[in-house]
């Protein structure tokens, strides 16, 4: 995918100076976002709620092995996720927890022109976490916008406040933007441990920078292991090919 060729002759329909400094552009098939000019979100403005981007289709994997009822993401962005699982089952518990104001209005404006319905929560992540309510989801998405002066200690921290979250049975999914070797690393390093009952599966992103670290219950068995959900979402299509890609792509880091 060449980003640079989709996001040719935008017209600038957003822009706000803030900490993020935020912007929104389209053309006359997509409609982005930027913070501090770097590219964040991705959509089709004919099909709102198809995913785009390479990561995000390895973030929802896990729907080729369960059926959540209920869904902590942490950072909105351009509500991609947020469309896509909404699209799958409209009752679907989900809540978006974005700490920026401006970023739930302008998804709100420019991002939800169907008008999906689900939960978004003006926090950080830190704090959300002590709501009852969120510490019950089965799947916690963390993808999370990281500033270029935020090191992946912060990020490690952040992952490791969700630890106490979640159970033996909850899944947790990590988009790491562009982490270094060495960071990498000692993020898996220090995860192990904390997520003793998950097993700590690792994707890269072919032709892109992101990580993409799945933590797995152990009850369900080895990688090997996994089995597709009779019950998933996904259409048997999409769930076919889902379990090809973790099995040919994945990485079993414990």
């Amino acid at each position: 995918m060449n980003l640079t060729q989709i996001t040719q002759q935008g017209r600038l329909l957003y822009f706000n100076q803030s900490a993020d400094s935020i912007s929104i552009y389209e053309n006359d098939h997509y409609r982005w976002m930027q913070f501090d000019l770097v590219f964040q979100s991705l959509m089709l403005i004919r099909k709102p709620a198809k995913l785009i981007l390479p990561h995000q289709y390895i973030l929802m994997l896990p729907l080729v092995f369960f059926r959540p009822q209920k869904v902590c993401e942490f950072g909105l962005g351009g509500g991609n996720l947020g469309r896509f699982l909404t699209s799958l089952n409209p009752d679907m518990q989900l809540a978006s927890i974005e700490k920026n104001a401006q970023v739930i209005d302008c998804f709100e404006e420019y991002f939800n022109p169907q008008k999906f319905n689900f939960n978004l929560v003006n926090s950080d992540a830190e704090s959300a976490l002590f709501n009852k309510d969120l510490r019950s989801a089965d799947w916690y998405i963390y993808d999370i916008y990281q500033h270029n002066n935020e090191s992946t200690n912060v990020q490690l921290l952040k992952s490791k406040l969700l630890a106490k979250a979640i159970n033996d049975n909850t899944w947790l999914s990590i988009n790491l933007p562009d982490p270094t070797e060495p960071e990498l690393a000692y993020l898996l390093q220090q995860l192990a441990p904390v997520f003793a009952e998950h097993k700590l599966v690792l994707f890269r992103v072919p032709r892109f920078l992101n990580i993409i670290i799945h933590l797995v219950p152990k009850k369900l068995g080895e990688n090997t292991d996994l089995k597709k959900c009779e019950q998933s979402y996904l259409n048997k299509y999409a769930l076919n090919r889902g379990f090809d890609y973790w099995q040919a792509l994945s990485i079993t880091s414990n």
